[in-house]
């Protein structure tokens, strides 16, 4: 079971995707079935991010090269968890 810090930073995840996107209508409707570390993972994928400063900083690093969307989410929550601010 994730913790409430991280259950939190999955929140803020949640809520600075859904700013990003171009157009809000087309954000994934979320299913009830799904927890809610899986929603936030499906709406990244979705919205397919390419801004941000932790998301540059983890996604720009030579050790992530060629990863998926959903390792990057998870290795950006790990970042705000270790790292101070950019």
């Amino acid at each position: 079971m994730p913790s409430r810090c991280v259950s939190a930073r999955w929140n803020l995840c949640t809520a600075h995707l859904c700013s990003q996107l171009p157009n809000p209508s087309l954000a994934p409707t979320p299913t009830p079935s799904l927890t809610p570390q899986a929603e936030v993972s499906s709406r990244c994928v979705a919205a397919e991010p390419h801004h941000g400063e932790r998301w540059c900083r983890v996604a720009k690093d030579v050790k992530n090269a060629h990863l998926a969307v959903e390792v990057l989410l998870r290795r950006c929550v790990q970042d705000l968890d270790t790292q101070g601010p950019p």
